[in-house]
């Protein structure tokens, strides 16, 4: 019987990981070249590019994006304002500078969920490169409050 169990336990873990697709990322790198084109001399930050987030096939959350001067890129969702771009090199950017962002159910509830990840490269005083770490965020769905909650941090990926 105990057997029997595990091999079960181990069919499910197989299906769960094996049917996981990565979703499309909400913001490109083709949008991030479209609003860096914006970006003026003497302006704050980029225009400002307006998302929808899928929540379900009913239900989506406003958001926007945009790109400060400096080089810092914030996507501003569910009362959350997420750094998912960095090209400002202040001990830390992010490779190619914009972190995955993906809208996927991660946890079969039927609602999206906010998915960030990438990788993080540290680097010293002279900008140069220390080291490369992984980094991810989850932002889940509560259908009960209808906002995105943090619920894996990192501390790489700055949120307020």
């Amino acid at each position: 019987m105990k057997q029997w169990s595990i091999l079960i336990a181990g069919l499910i873990m197989l299906h769960i990981t094996s049917s996981y697709t990565p979703a499309a990322d909400l913001i490109t790198q083709a949008d991030v070249s479209r609003i860096n084109a914006t970006l003026r001399p003497g302006m704050p930050e980029t225009d400002i590019l307006n998302i929808k987030f899928p929540v379900n096939s009913n239900t989506s959350l406003k958001g926007t994006f945009s790109i400060t001067s400096k080089g810092n890129g914030v996507l501003t969702i569910s009362g959350l304002n997420i750094r998912i771009y960095d090209a400002h090199s202040d001990g830390i950017i992010f490779a190619d500078y914009l972190l995955h962002n993906e809208a996927t159910d991660i946890d079969q509830d039927g609602y999206n969920d906010l998915v960030v990840w990438g990788t993080a490269i540290l680097s010293d005083e002279e900008e140069r490169e220390i080291t490369r770490v992984p980094v991810k965020a989850i932002f889940r769905f509560n259908p009960k409050t209808m906002k995105l909650e943090n619920t894996l941090k990192d501390k790489h990926i700055y949120v307020f």
